[in-house]
């Protein structure tokens, strides 16, 4: 855990404590929303588990339409089943929190719109909530502390500070394993899949066009 802490607090000072050199050639801003999520391999289906997430970030141009982006943010996902006739009466809740720290790609499609994509290294935190049929005696499988994600999002400008971001967030390696043990090919445990949607603020104006 020391290590995770480290990591969290270097992540956090390059963000917020820019200066000199980093502040001309670095933009830095805040992001916000909601997120639909849920989990692959479970008895729930939809992105029926709403969430939070939120968190900061800091960019580099490096041509007129590329930039790399590093995140770190805190995000809640999970599954929800409620009961119909059509689920045979089923209810099943899932609560879960992450850490997440994303390194992406941006491409600039033109002037408002963009293209983000990359991984993020996804920390799990806290502790996990689990609920079937309205009781928690459900098999005690631990989740993993670490997990890899794949993000895929555009980001459309409002204004020259303000931006809308829909994103899908979907995990390339298990949340935990399965409460049986079992693993086969590619369905090695339990994925999560997230869609998000939220605000954008950056600090600075658009990195002036080298």
């Amino acid at each position: 855990m020391p290590l995770f802490k480290k990591l969290l607090f270097l992540v956090i000072v390059m963000f917020f404590f820019q200066g000199g050199l980093w502040a001309q050639e670095f933009e830095s801003g805040v992001f916000v929303g909601l997120v639909g999520s849920q989990v692959a391999g479970d008895v729930s289906t939809g992105y029926n588990k709403l969430g939070f997430y939120g968190g900061g970030f800091t960019r580099r141009q490096f041509t007129l339409k590329s930039e790399a982006q590093l995140e770190i943010y805190f995000i809640q996902k999970g599954a929800r089943e409620n009961p119909t006739e059509e689920n045979g009466n089923v209810q099943y809740l899932m609560r879960i929190q992450y850490i997440e720290i994303p390194l992406l790609y941006i491409f600039n499609i033109n002037k408002s719109l963009e293209l983000h994509t990359g991984l993020a290294c996804s920390i799990f935190i806290g502790e996990a909530y689990e609920e079937y049929n309205y009781s928690t005696s459900v098999p005690d499988t631990p989740f993993h502390t670490l997990s890899a994600t794949f993000i895929l999002g555009i980001e459309y400008k409002i204004s020259d500070h303000l931006s809308a971001s829909f994103r899908t967030n979907n995990s390339i390696t298990p949340i935990r394993d399965h409460a049986s043990g079992q693993k086969r090919f590619f369905n090695r445990g339990q994925y999560s899949d997230a869609l998000t949607i939220g605000l954008v603020y950056n600090f600075s104006s658009s990195i002036p066009n080298q």
